[in-house]
Order: structure tokens, then C-alpha cells, then sequence
């Protein structure tokens, strides 16, 4: 299956930590990200979130652009739980479908790395950045495939059909 891993876009940088909306930029930053999850036609069944505001905010933007159901909700992507919760997310029928995760550093390159088995250090995960790994189901752990790894700043020149 193919996962792609998510940081929220870019929030604002005062208020409550659990209530900062997405910037104007980071609206468009991750409206442009998903262009490049639909150019890769694959079969992406669910966006899944933090319930954190702006990670919530980027995966209904994320869904409202891939045309799929609502965004769910997900405690176990909540900041500081990823790691723990990850295996149990990754319930999708067939190697060929796709899931989303939106969720937040430093969570993002501690799954990154356990998924991978490489050091964590070597993910650089600024808002709106996008992973994606191809997992050998069921047993990913250490053993995924690094597709492609994309910062909004990279697509900036790129303007969707």
C-alpha cells in the first residue's frame, strides 16, 4: 500500500496551539500538494488527521481536492501518539490503495523513520511537506520504500490541469 505522510500547512503563529488556523499560504500550499497526490492516480481511499485545528484544516483541503469523502478524524495522530498508534491505521484492503495522514513534527520523521529504518535525522518535514512510502503489508516497519518527499516551495512553478 502507499502511504503519504503529511504536515500540516502553514499555520498562524499566535494563539492557542490546538486553535491556530492555516495561513492564506498554507491554504494554497496544500491545495497545490494535492495536486501532485491526484497526478499520481493512485488509488487514495482516506485522509486521515490529527484533531489538532490546522491538521484538520489541511486534510479538508487534502479530501476537497481529491474529491473523496470527509477527512477522519484520528486520536492516535494526535501529537505525540503517531508512533505509538501507527500500525493500526494502516487497515486498507489491497497493496494498491493509498491512505493520507496530516499530523505534526516532530511526530512526522519519528514515523517516517520507524516505517523506513532510516535514522530520523535524515527527514526534513517543514509545513505542508509530503512523504510518500510504498509499505509492504503487513509487516512495514523498517521495510518501506521511499517513493518521492515534496515542500510546497518545490511546486511553487507548478500550475495544475
Amino acid at each position: 500500500m502507499k502511504l503519504i505522510i503529511t504536515r500540516h500547512g502553514q499555520a498562524e503563529k499566535e494563539g492557542d496551539d490546538s486553535t491556530r488556523n492555516l495561513t492564506d499560504r498554507g491554504r494554497s500550499d496544500m491545495a497545490l500538494m494535492s495536486s501532485l497526490i491526484r497526478a499520481s492516480d493512485w488509488n487514495v481511499r482516506a485522509v486521515l488527521s490529527s484533531p489538532v485545528l490546522r491538521a484538520r484544516q489541511t486534510a479538508e483541503i487534502i479530501a476537497r481536492e481529491l474529491k473523496l469523502d470527509a477527512p477522519r478524524e484520528e486520536e492516535r495522530l494526535a501529537p505525540g501518539r503517531a508512533r505509538d498508534g501507527m500500525k493500526e491505521l494502516l487497515d486498507l484492503p489491497s497493496n494498491s490503495d493509498a491512505l493520507v495522514w496530516v499530523f505534526h513534527a516532530p511526530d512526522v520523521a519519528q514515523v517516517a523513520s520507524a516505517l523506513t529504518g532510516l535514522p530520523e535525522s535524515g527527514f526534513y518535514f517543514p509545513s505542508g511537506t509530503m512523504l510518500a512510502l510504498n509499505l509492504p503489508l503487513p509487516q512495514p516497519e523498517s521495510r518501506s520504500m521511499l517513493i518521492w518527499t515534496v515542500q510546497p516551495e518545490y511546486l511553487s512553478k507548478f500550475q495544475p490541469t
